[in-house]
């Protein structure tokens, strides 16, 4: 309602207050910007850096720092949305003072992990007030459908190979929709997770054919995906989502039509991807089932041996190898699948968050998920999908996954909150603090990510590539990936002892048996056989079946000892 030069908005917790209309033209705009960067975060990628995550958390910080300097500009800040995620706050808080106190591993790991929740929890921050309206909930939530549904969009571009100059065929990479995410799963997950919302939309008071557009598109998208746990996932939320469902016969019987008839037709074309995929998941050698379980059982020794604050937030990756190194020495015959790699990530958050942060991660959890007992709505639908993903899946890896978890949890509670308690000073600090998330995301992230990219690029091009990976290695934020191949680099080039130096600053990031092996390969040459016999053992306790590792460790030490 309008008076004179001010509006009167009502939050749906019963609370009207009067608000000029600068101030409604500002926070229309950050809607706006919010709503884009969930659509372009979502599509963005980038074969010009190392992940495609990066370049949608590139997003997210720009539109980070557009919001918070429309809220300086507006003169507001309301405290509500840090008070309402408290406990992650705490949490990522916790993570980096056990990371400055007590280092078991990389701190500067800790901090990338640190600095993907501050983006995603200082974004759904800035917009916590707009969510108590509901107009702004729906338009949030339909764009979150939109971004699924692009995303979706640009799957089937890929499956059927419409694009090959966006989305070439890699003679070593075995997944055919590995999508704008990089990764079927995540692909997947992102489909499942909107399929409840637009399930809503479709049996729901509002937008009904635009919700079954998208239950159309969205259906045979996540099929194609391949991604079980996102199949799964996507049952999960439309039973979350069922009470809030106005079961009408008519409807009913049109989205059962639709999904059928979806489902079938994806099923006739691209049977590889999901007749044979339900196929494989019943066989009695299942590999995606097999390397989850032992990834689990390395957070599990983790936990064991920290289980107050874990081995620190985002050193999962660090201390992987090791702990499948133990278990494979221990528990033959060897594994259906190739564990001679280190794991980023243990392909499910309950055990990354034990392993990396340990009771204390834990409890912290239990208290945010304790504060959504008594809240209620169709939000349920997209953060049940998200939950059960999260149980198979590293999704914290991705920004927007858990930008669209947090934002659905933000538009529940911020309705049922008391008045907003609001700020003019720390207005003022927000774009101070969202340019400094911006540089460190540039810093950090995306800066070492162009360069090596771009040395790994003049690599296969044929080019000299010392001086490109001199350059990625001597990036100001380190990169223990970056080392390691500056090394491989140098040993091909015949420059052991600078190899050697390089290899070992890699260790300081990368504890993988690889590294290992190459040390103790330079070592031999050099003829330091002391050294050799160190570097060896540590490899074959990493890559205890490795029959380059097993065959130096033979000739490196007497049988009887071996």
């Amino acid at each position: 309602m309008e008076h004179g030069g001010t509006v009167t908005v009502a939050e749906d917790g019963g609370f009207d207050y009067a608000v000029p209309r600068r101030v409604v033209a500002l926070d229309n705009a950050r809607a706006i910007v919010l709503s884009m960067a969930l659509v372009v975060a979502a599509a963005v990628y980038s074969f010009e850096l190392t992940s495609f995550l990066h370049a949608k958390e590139a997003v997210l910080s720009l539109g980070l720092a557009a919001m918070a300097l429309l809220v300086a500009v507006r003169g507001h800040f309301y405290w509500n949305g840090i008070r309402a995620f408290a406990p992650l706050w705490i949490f990522v808080g916790v993570a980096l003072i056990r990371a400055a106190l007590m280092p078991t591993a990389v701190a500067s790991d800790t901090a990338l992990a640190a600095l993907r929740w501050g983006l995603v929890l200082m974004t759904v921050g800035l917009s916590y007030d707009l969510l108590a309206q509901e107009k702004w909930r729906d338009r949030v939530f339909d764009a979150f459908i939109a971004s699924a549904v692009v995303v979706a969009l640009l799957g089937y571009v890929q499956y059927w190979g419409l694009a090959p100059r966006f989305f070439p065929v890699f003679d070593s990479y075995n997944q055919r929709v590995y999508s704008v995410f990089g990764n079927q799963d995540y692909f997947g997950g992102y489909v499942a997770m909107a399929f409840p919302a637009a399930l809503y939309r479709v049996l729901g008071q509002r937008r009904r054919k635009w919700g079954l557009a998208a239950v159309l598109l969205l259906a045979p998208a996540l099929l194609i995906s391949g991604s079980r746990s996102s199949w799964l996932a996507a049952l999960a939320g439309v039973c979350a989502v069922a009470p809030h469902l106005e079961w009408r016969p008519r409807r009913l019987a049109v989205a059962a039509i639709v999904a059928v008839v979806a489902v079938g037709a994806t099923a006739c074309l691209a049977p590889e991807a999901t007749v044979a995929r339900v196929r494989s998941a019943f066989g009695a050698s299942d590999e995606g089932r097999d390397s989850r379980v032992w990834l689990w059982k390395a957070g599990h020794g983790m936990f064991r041996d920290f289980p107050l604050m874990g081995m620190g937030l985002g050193n999962y990756a660090y201390w992987s190898p090791s702990y499948l190194g133990e278990i494979a020495a221990n528990r033959p015959p060897d594994p259906s699948f190739n564990i001679e790699r280190h794991a980023d990530q243990p392909h499910s958050e309950v055990v990354r968050v034990l392993a990396e942060t340990g009771l204390a991660g834990i409890l912290l959890w239990v208290w945010m998920v304790g504060r959504l007992v008594s809240v209620r709505g169709p939000q349920w639908g997209v953060l049940a999908a998200y939950g059960f993903f999260a149980l198979f899946n590293g999704v914290f890896d991705s920004a927007p996954h858990t930008l669209v978890a947090v934002l659905m949890t933000a538009m529940m509670t911020s309705a049922a909150r008391d008045p907003f308690w609001d700020s003019r000073s720390a207005s003022n600090l927000l774009p101070v603090a969202a340019l400094a998330v911006c540089l460190v995301e540039v810093w950090a992230v995306i800066t070492p990510s162009v360069l090596l990219t771009a040395a790994e690029d003049g690599e296969l091009a044929g080019q000299s590539s010392l001086v490109l990976y001199e350059r990625a290695a001597g990036c100001h934020w380190p990169s223990a990936r970056a080392s390691k191949e500056y090394a491989d680099a140098l040993a091909g080039a015949g420059k052991n002892l600078e190899a050697y130096g390089e290899f070992q600053r890699a260790l300081k990031g990368l504890d993988t048996g690889d590294i290992y092996l190459a040390l103790a390969t330079i070592a031999v040459d050099e003829n330091d056989l002391p050294s050799a016999r160190f570097w060896i053992d540590q490899c074959v306790r990493r890559w205890p079946h490795n029959a380059e590792a097993r065959e130096m460790f033979l000739l490196l030490y007497h049988r009887a000892h071996a």
